[in-house]
């Protein structure tokens, strides 16, 4: 997948949960949305609600971008099980999505590690 989006995607059934590995130069509210409609599309139609998402964006949202838009992304990913790194570490950003989804009902937790991320995906 990519074409002509602003980021290239790479999407792997891997059994009881998907892979997603998200990359580009930045993301944008708009670039999350879109990248994420691939995703759960791809969920729906493998019947999956585990998610592995690796995002490798240099230049990731601002910490107001994440607040203002961060209650309709919970509402967008309810209902699935969200493991996600980050391999630019932008931390903080993430920390408050986690909270914000968490709010949301949605079991998100973030890892620096794949191998500890497929296993808490698998844990339940």
């Amino acid at each position: 997948m990519g074409g002509d989006k602003p980021y290239t995607i790479d999407i792997q059934d891997r059994g009881e949960y998907l892979y997603a590995l998200v990359s580009g130069d930045k993301v944008t509210p708009e670039i999350g949305r879109s990248y994420w409609t691939d995703i759960l599309r791809r969920c729906s139609e493998l019947g999956l609600n585990k998610i592995l998402i690796e995002k490798n964006f240099v230049e990731t949202v601002s910490m107001q971008e994440v607040a203002q838009g961060g209650s309709q992304m919970g509402e967008f990913l309810k209902g699935h099980k969200i493991a996600v790194i980050d391999r630019y570490a932008h931390d903080d950003v993430s920390e408050l999505g986690k909270k914000i989804a968490r709010n949301q009902d949605v079991m998100v937790q973030i890892f620096d590690d794949a191998a500890r991320a497929a296993k808490w995906l698998l844990a339940n």
